[in-house]
Formats: C-alpha cells, sequence, structure tokens
C-alpha cells in the first residue's frame, strides 16, 4: 500500500507540473494578443495611408494596371510555427488539398503546418514563421527572397495568392499579386506636387502596399494562432484540474484504507497479546 501511495504522489506532482507550464503558455498567449492587437491597429492605419497615397496618384497620373493572374500564381499558406493551437493548422492543411487549391508553386509558412502536409501529396517549399509579432518582419524577408527566387528561375511571378486565418479565426483567401484597382476618386482640384516621376512612385507604392497586405496577413494569422492557443489551453487547465481532483480523491481513499488496515493490524496484535 504504501508504494500506491507513493505512486498518486508521483502523479499528483506530474499533473500539477504539466499544469503549470499549460498555465504559463496560455498567459503567453494572452500577453501576445493584446500586444497584436495593437499593433494590427497600427498596421491598418499604416495601410489605409498607402492606399489613400496611391489613389490620389491615380487620379492625378494614371497608370496602367495588371489584369488577374492564374497560370503563374504562387500559393502562399500561413500556419503556425508552434503547435497547442488545435486545429489552426490542419484547417489550412485541408483547404490545401483541394483541387481549387493547386497552384504552380506552393510556399508554406511555419513548421506545423509543414509537418500537417508531411502525409499529403502536396509539394511546397516551406519557410519558418513567427511565434512572436517582433518575428513578423524576419519572416516577411523568407517571403521576399523565396519570391526572388521564383523569378530567378525562369518563372514569372505573375500573381501571388495568401491563404491564412483572419483575426477572427476564419480562413482568408485573398490576391495580393496582381493588385487589385483601387476604387476612382473625384477628379483632383489642385495639382500634385511630386519628387519622383509617377510611375517610379506607383511601383514604389504598390511595392510597400504589397509588404503591408503580407504583414497584414502574417499579423492576422498569428492573432488567430493564439487566440486558438488561448483556448485551447483553457480547455486543457480544465481537464487537468479535474483529472488532479480524481486523482486527490483516490489518493485520499488509498491513505484511510491504509490507516485502516494499520489500525487492524493493531487491535488483532492487541487481542493476541491479550489471548497469550
Amino acid at each position: 500500500m504504501p508504494l500506491r501511495l507513493h505512486e498518486f504522489a508521483h502523479r499528483i506532482a506530474a499533473l500539477s507540473d504539466i499544469e503549470e507550464i499549460v498555465t504559463a503558455m496560455r498567459s503567453l498567449a494572452f500577453v501576445e494578443l493584446r500586444r497584436l492587437l495593437e499593433t494590427i491597429a497600427h498596421q491598418g492605419e499604416t495601410l489605409a495611408a498607402i492606399e489613400r497615397a496611391i489613389r490620389e496618384l491615380l487620379a492625378h497620373h494614371p497608370q496602367p494596371l495588371s489584369g488577374t493572374a492564374e497560370a503563374g500564381d504562387v500559393l502562399l499558406a500561413i500556419g503556425s510555427e508552434r503547435g497547442f493551437c488545435g486545429d489552426f493548422n490542419t484547417q489550412v492543411a485541408t483547404a490545401l488539398s483541394q483541387p481549387a487549391a493547386t497552384s504552380q508553386r506552393l510556399l508554406v509558412v511555419g513548421a506545423r503546418l509543414d509537418l500537417a502536409l508531411a502525409d499529403s501529396e502536396v509539394g511546397h517549399e516551406a519557410l519558418k514563421g513567427a511565434t512572436v509579432s517582433e518575428e513578423v518582419p524576419h519572416v516577411l524577408q523568407q517571403i521576399a527572397a523565396a519570391l526572388r527566387r521564383n523569378g530567378d528561375s525562369g518563372t514569372t511571378t505573375s500573381g501571388l495568392v495568401v491563404l491564412h486565418h483572419g483575426s477572427d479565426g476564419t480562413l482568408v483567401r485573398e490576391r495580393l499579386l496582381p493588385s487589385p484597382a483601387p476604387p476612382r476618386v473625384p477628379e483632383p482640384r489642385t495639382p500634385l506636387q511630386l519628387q519622383l516621376p509617377p510611375r517610379d512612385l506607383f511601383q514604389a507604392l504598390m511595392d510597400q502596399y504589397l509588404l503591408g497586405r503580407l504583414n497584414a496577413a502574417l499579423l492576422a494569422s498569428l492573432h488567430a494562432e493564439n487566440h486558438r492557443r488561448l483556448e485551447h489551453t483553457g480547455a486543457a487547465i480544465d481537464r487537468l484540474d479535474r483529472e488532479l481532483d480524481v486523482v486527490q480523491r483516490q489518493r485520499r481513499r488509498a491513505r484511510q484504507e491504509a490507516i485502516t488496515q494499520e489500525i487492524e493490524i493493531m487491535l488483532l496484535g492487541a487481542q493476541t497479546e491479550t489471548r497469550d
């Protein structure tokens, strides 16, 4: 019986250690969510400013805009670098397995999404994902480098489609290249003073707009991932609490049984001595 009590104690200690780790993960996810909300708000303001600049430039200096492209599309799928976020990566992997998701080239962001696609027949190139918002600029550099490699290989990246989770947790599939035509604006009243040729300025603004949209997609995905992790860890902590309660009650019963047996042995010993 002492051995059984020792096993209960070991089990309780192990569950307590696991709960402590999961609680720390949940706290980190909560802190990251708060930071991401602020970062996403700032990012939205930056994108809006770039969009306004593009619309104003086009109102004064119309530029040729590309149509839609499909044959040269690169599909960028954003998953998670870390786990413990439920079916977050499975949802993306399932969408990629659909016939409509096929493209000339597939880039996958996130080690966990790469792992989710390991047993599938979907060919892809894997890139390291972000675990916190500070790592998003590095991921952007990886994506830009991968797209440049695509151009150097002799094939032209005429289109870029991004598949990712939005901030509300739903899957979003959006085209970034060719960029959609911005909405029309009223005729300008005053001439626009430029320091660069209109075409060069337009290209620079469109490059910034593309990076901003990619950055927004990565931040939205990271937000959804941490929200899913917050829910997942909360459910795990509840299960651990219930299991701890069960094991502790079993341990108390086992201890009571052990004490009862000790008392019975002592009583039997006392009766034996009395008869002698």
